[in-house]
């Protein structure tokens, strides 16, 4: 076996989507040992590492995951991790994305201290992080520094220190669901968005207060800077 179905797109010709066996696995052993499951935690928001992000860092290629904030109290913070730090490796396996360090800490045991591979300032550095369990992530701050998602098929996260000091305000497109509105209407991830119904925001926060009001009208007018172009674009919900 490897993996569990969980849908099937009846109209694609029997594509399905299933769960790897080894995560199934995973979780079917802690279920049997205490009736839960935990994943790991580390108390950062991230954001791919793209072209441009890679150059304003002064890297060769744009790899890894960068770290937008972090959670006071959370191991990142007592580890020593910074915001505008990239994160390369974890536990000695090489970090190529934002996914996959999501997905690497989520498996990693509560508890386990791991060396996590950092690029700082144009260096390589290594320090090492006690990974606590997500459940600890709320009771610790109420202000979740997770991506905000779910609206239009987007996923948003804080801009990175580089773009704030340059003056830009907003927040930064890092997931668009190919099904979703926004993904049909032309919105791509590294998009920053900056206003919501002519409404500025500065933050994740302003943005998720301007999105709720403009459900209640059905539509949305975002305003996005790519590059140096600056577009509209209208979601309508579905």
């Amino acid at each position: 076996m490897i993996g569990i179905n969980t849908a099937i797109v009846a109209a694609g010709q029997g594509i399905g989507f299933a769960i790897p066996i080894n995560m199934a696995k995973s979780v079917v052993t802690q279920l049997i040992k205490k009736g839960s499951v935990s994943r790991g935690w580390l108390g950062v928001s991230i954001q791919p590492v793209t072209d441009e992000i890679a150059q304003s860092f002064g890297l060769k290629k744009a790899k890894g995951a960068l770290i937008a904030d972090v959670m006071a109290g959370s191991p990142a913070a007592k580890a020593g991790l910074k915001q505008g730090d990239i994160i390369t490796s974890f536990a000695g396996k090489e970090i190529k994305d934002a996914r996959q360090l999501q997905m690497t800490v989520a498996d990693t045991p509560t508890g386990q201290q791991v060396p996590v591979g950092i690029i700082r300032d144009g260096k390589p550095l290594t320090l090492s992080i006690t990974i606590a369990s997500s459940d600890s992530a709320s009771a610790q701050n109420p202000r979740s520094t997770e991506p905000q998602s779910g609206w239009f098929g987007l996923t948003v996260e804080e801009l990175p220190r580089s773009m704030r000091t340059a003056g830009l305000k907003g927040v930064v497109v890092t997931e668009v669901d190919p099904e979703g509105t926004a993904a049909s209407s032309g919105i791509q991830r590294g998009d920053v968005i900056i206003s919501v119904n002519q409404q500025r925001i500065a933050n994740v926060a302003e943005y998720g207060k301007a999105i709720r009001a403009a459900e209640q009208r059905g539509s949305v007018a975002l305003l996005v800077k790519r590059g140096d172009a600056s577009i509209y674009f209208v979601l309508k919900l579905r």
